[in-house]
């Protein structure tokens, strides 16, 4: 019975111990928001305040100082996602979760292929560049100073994260471009209506195009759905991918008049749909240094505000469902999988061979075929007897970095107009207020 009992004593001794390290190592992950910190990288104090909900207002006399301090901030509260949600927007997944995700990698790589670190680097400048390499290098400096006390999630998923790039905010956005865009699912939906009911009745529940409107598909082309079937297998795909956000309904957004209220000031509400996730897709902020005052919520990657307010116009966003992808049957060389038919001439595919990383297995090498109208977005299945290239309106340009930046230190309509110019994709209903008391 001593024994036991001496036994029991040491064992419970033991998960008192087991409990208070655990307990110990989870409050130092948690965000210091007490005290000083000393930061390399910055050239002048930064104060940063949280208010009752845990929301950090940050003061900085500068925007390099600002940005560096918005990205060790942001990483105090979100590295986890804001690692996980580049590894989606870079196609790489089963470097961290295993086999199981290597397809889900290709198909991603497929997706994002157009946009290649080389090319987002080349279309940073000036002080869009300027706000990345600041924001990375204070996610950097978070990384870098809290090596044993990273978010419990790295720590169970076996792996440190790597440095923050200057383009793995770009990947962010991308991430989100690709949960808001309409053209896969919209065509993925009418595939699957006319097979199901025909294209007579198909057409009368979505009535087509107007028979006597332009044009640009020749006479004669054959039915759709058929071919797209080689898309179903990528829509399990898409279901497997982590953290997709998947809306919940139609978003709503709307502006009152400062002639219809009884303060003379406009009121502006926002209510983007996003899907319900932990932990939440926005990241809530406000920021201030030099002619820069905003507040609003943003994703975490990003050092501007992407819906809130300033101290002279408010703006929101809310997604437009448009058909932002066209889908081009390429007619391929018999004699040379490489090449497709272009205006009469047989025309190389530029081939880009991708190394994906697998836990616990070796990696695996995948090819990337890509025409003049985008990635062979069905190369995943194999033995295709007819291949679909995918254009995506997101490819040829972004501008999401740009217009946001712009928008926080906005001051009128045209300031609102010169900057939403920029934004390319995805596309966006963005209501406007400001404090003379217009809409827009």
């Amino acid at each position: 019975m001593k024994i036991l009992k001496y036994a029991a004593g040491i064992l419970f001794t033991l998960i008192i111990v087991v409990v208070i390290g655990v307990y110990a190592f989870l409050q130092s992950t948690l965000p210091k928001t007490k005290g000083n910190i000393a930061l390399e990288g910055l050239s002048a104090p930064v104060e940063v305040i949280r208010d009752k909900w845990g929301v950090p207002h940050i003061f900085a006399q500068d925007k390099k100082d600002l940005s560096y301090a918005i990205g060790y901030v942001m990483a105090q509260d979100r590295l986890f996602q804001m690692d996980f949600m580049r590894r989606v927007g870079t196609g790489r997944l089963a470097e961290i979760l295993g086999e199981d995700l290597i397809e889900t990698d290709h198909f991603l790589r497929l997706l994002f292929v157009m946009w290649p670190e080389e090319r987002i680097v080349k279309m940073l400048r000036g002080k869009y560049r300027d706000a990345m390499e600041a924001y990375a290098a204070g996610v950097n400096e978070f990384i870098k100073t809290h090596p044993y006390s990273l978010p419990i999630e790295f720590r169970i998923l076996g792996y440190k994260p790597d440095p923050w790039k200057i383009t793995d905010g770009i990947y962010v956005n991308l991430t989100m471009g690709w949960d808001l865009q309409s053209g896969w699912t919209g065509d993925l939906t009418l595939m699957k209506l006319i097979e199901k009911v025909g294209l007579k009745m198909a057409d009368e529940a979505m009535p087509p195009y107007p028979g006597d409107g332009p044009t640009i598909i020749p006479e004669g082309i054959k039915n759709f759905s058929q071919i797209a079937k080689t898309l179903y297998p990528l829509e399990k795909l898409v279901e497997k991918i982590p953290m997709r956000f998947v809306s919940v309904g139609g978003s709503n957004g709307w502006a009152l008049s400062g002639k219809k209220t009884t303060t003379g000031m406009p009121i502006l509400c926002q209510d983007p749909h996003l899907g319900l996730s932990a932990p939440s897709i926005w990241y809530e902020l406000h920021i201030n240094a030099e002619d820069i005052d905003a507040a609003g919520v943003t994703f975490a990657g990003s050092p501007a505000v992407v819906i809130g307010n300033n101290r002279d116009i408010a703006w929101g966003c809310t997604n437009v469902v448009l058909d932002d992808m066209d889908f081009y049957i390429e007619k391929i060389n018999p004699q040379d999988p490489n090449q497709y038919l272009y205006k009469g001439k047989w025309e190389d595919m530029k081939v880009v061979k991708t190394l994906i990383k697998v836990k616990g297995k070796e990696p695996v090498t995948k090819e990337i075929r890509i025409t003049r109208h985008g990635p062979i977005i069905n190369d995943i299945k194999k033995g295709l007897k007819e291949v679909l290239a995918m254009r995506w309106s997101l490819n040829d340009a972004l501008g999401g970095l740009e217009c946001f930046m712009v928008l926080n230190t906005a001051k009128n309509w045209e300031d609102f107009k010169g900057a939403v110019r920029q934004l390319h994709g995805p596309g966006q209903n963005m209501p406007y207020a400001d404090r003379d008391g217009n809409i827009g």
